[in-house]
C-alpha cells in the first residue's frame, strides 16, 4: 500500500482508468473502493471526486456538442427523463434539483451525464452540483474500502468497526432519504406532465 500511496505513476494510472470506466458505464463502486484501499482515504476520495467530476463534464460535453440528437433520440421519450428535464428548466431551482439527483443514485451516474447534457442545466452550475452531491458517497465508498484494508492487515478491533460503521450508515441514511425524496418528485412531475398532455 505504501509504495501505491507514493507513486504519482499509479496514482495517474488509475485515475484515468476511473475517468474513462465512468465514462463508458462500468460501474464505479468497486473502484471507489479499491481507490481507498489503495490510496488511502485523503488520495482516495480526491482521486475519485476529481475523476467523477471530469468524466460527468467529459460526457455532458460530448452529448451537448457532439452527439446531442443521438442521446435524445435514446431516452427523449422516458417519462422519468422527461420530468428531469422539465424540472430542470427553472433555473431558480435547477442547482438544488441537481444535488438532490446526485445524491439520490436513482438514474446510473454515468447515462446521466449524457443525458444531462441535453437538458437547459449549464455546465458551470452542472459541475458544481455534481461535485457537492457526489462527496457523501464517495467518502462512504473510499472510507470503506481504507478501512477494509485496515481489517485485513490488522484485523478487526471494537475501535475499527465503530469507526467504520458511524459514516456508512450516515451515508446510507442520507443516500435513502434522498432517494425516497426525489422519487416523490418525480412521480409528481410525471403526473403533472401526463395531466398536461391529457388537457
Amino acid at each position: 500500500m505504501g509504495s501505491l500511496e507514493s507513486s504519482p505513476s499509479a496514482f495517474l494510472d488509475f485515475w484515468i482508468a476511473y475517468c474513462l470506466c465512468e465514462m463508458v458505464g462500468i460501474p464505479s463502486i468497486p473502484l471507489s473502493l479499491s481507490s481507498g484501499a489503495l490510496f488511502g482515504p485523503v488520495r482516495g476520495a480526491a482521486l475519485v471526486s476529481s475523476a467523477g467530476l471530469v468524466s460527468a463534464c467529459a460526457a455532458f460535453l460530448i452529448a451537448r456538442y457532439l452527439a446531442r440528437d443521438r442521446v435524445a433520440s435514446l431516452f427523449g421519450r422516458n417519462q422519468k427523463w422527461r420530468a428531469v428535464d422539465k424540472m430542470l428548466e427553472d433555473r431558480s431551482s435547477a442547482f438544488k434539483i441537481m444535488v438532490l439527483l446526485r445524491l439520490a443514485p436513482i438514474f446510473p451516474f454515468s447515462v446521466s451525464n449524457y443525458v444531462y447534457g441535453t437538458t437547459s442545466m449549464e455546465l458551470l452550475p452542472f459541475l458544481a452540483a455534481t461535485g457537492i452531491g457526489l462527496l457523501p458517497g464517495t467518502l462512504v465508498y473510499v472510507f470503506a474500502g481504507s478501512a477494509g484494508k485496515s481489517v485485513l492487515d490488522s484485523g478487526l478491533t471494537a475501535e475499527t468497526a465503530g469507526s467504520m460503521s458511524a459514516p456508512i450508515v450516515g451515508g446510507v441514511l442520507l443516500t435513502l432519504g434522498c432517494a425516497g425524496f426525489v422519487t416523490r418528485m418525480l412521480a409528481k412531475a410525471i403526473a403533472e406532465a401526463e395531466d398536461a398532455d391529457d388537457a
